[in-house]
């Protein structure tokens, strides 16, 4: 889990343009834990060899067949200077994560979700155009430019950032892939990209359109990485992350039915009477594009404040429900 305070992200959170000054260190900090769905358990997780900022949003969850004791870990992390993803490796059983690298690309602006596609690579959504750090994320200015620019840089205002949150949303929003370091546009022309994630077989991923109300479809070639558009799931709601149970071969996807609800409670985390509606769909998809999906969950904002993302273990019989601005997670004692 990708853990913060909700009274430090009403501070610094650039998704939702909170970007004042840190207050102190430790504010820089947030934090991963692991759930145990089996003991009911939630344990901290301390950081190795990674010093400096680490404000987190999405994050995904790597694993091999032939290290089955390790899996690798990739957070979007909005630092101070500009959003990278820093990536870890975790040895199952132990309560620490120890840093392998950092990427930073002048084209992830505004990262929202990642999903790694190896130890090493990953796909990740900017969920705007726009950044909100310095001039340089929100304009491609040409090396000659730079005596005017620099000077600029401690005190640019993020108007275009602004601009695209008032009278969008547009179709301006990106995948990125990157590896070893190296990053390219691999989908275009997408609606407040959020959530990403990968088929349970690897060939097909699944983006979520936040403003669209729509699951975005790609065929996945897994030598190239190189995306194809091949169709949408219209839901009707704010969309947010996705999840997969192999169990059930089956998606889960979290929903706002409320946007303004949504804005409200982002405004005031703690306030219990602002809480946003959530809920949860499942769905299958197979290889023929066929796809069936229900609602499996609901909250009118009382028990889990906002719903973000949803997990479920149908072997275990649990589920978790998760949130971005509230203090807390929810555990069902059933699969969804």
């Amino acid at each position: 889990m990708a853990c913060a305070n909700p009274v430090s992200r009403l501070s610094w959170f650039p998704p939702i343009l909170r970007q004042s000054t840190y207050k102190n260190e430790a504010s820089k900090r947030d934090a991963a834990f692991k759930y145990d769905l089996k003991t009911d358990t939630l344990t901290p997780l301390k950081i190795k060899g990674y010093e400096g900022d680490f404000r987190l949003h999405g994050m995904s969850l790597y694993s091999e067949a032939s290290e089955p004791s390790k899996v690798w870990l990739h957070f979007v992390n909005h630092r101070g200077s500009g959003s990278c993803i820093t990536m870890f490796r975790h040895v199952l059983g132990s309560d620490e994560i120890v840093h392998i690298g950092t990427v930073c690309y002048s084209r992830i602006v505004s990262p929202n979700d990642v999903a790694a596609t190896s130890r090493n690579s990953f796909y990740v959504t900017n969920d705007h155009r726009f950044g909100v750090h310095t001039i340089d994320s929100t304009l491609d200015w040409p090396w000659y430019a730079s005596w005017l620019y620099k000077p600029l840089v401690p005190v640019w205002p993020p108007f275009l950032r602004e601009f695209e949150d008032k009278f969008g949303p547009f179709r301006w929003t990106d995948v990125v892939h990157c590896e070893q370091g190296v990053c390219r546009v691999v989908a275009e022309n997408l609606v407040a990209a959020n959530g990403i994630l990968l088929s349970g077989d690897g060939k097909t991923v699944f983006v979520n359109q936040f403003s669209a109300g729509t699951v975005a479809i790609f065929s996945r070639d897994p030598a190239t990485n190189d995306l194809t558009k091949s169709g949408d799931l219209a839901l009707g709601a704010g969309i947010d992350n996705l999840s997969y149970d192999p169990a059930s071969d089956s998606y889960l996807v979290a929903l706002f039915p409320n946007l303004h609800q949504v804005g409200q409670h982002f405004a005031n985390p703690l306030d219990t009477s602002k809480y946003a509606a959530s809920a949860v769909a499942k769905f299958k998809y197979d290889s023929t594009g066929g796809i069936q999906w229900d609602l499996v969950y609901y909250d009118p904002g009382r028990l889990s404040g906002d719903t973000t993302v949803a997990v479920s273990d149908s072997e275990l019989g649990k589920a978790i429900v998760g949130s971005v601005m509230s203090p807390g997670f929810v555990v069902c004692d059933h699969a969804l």
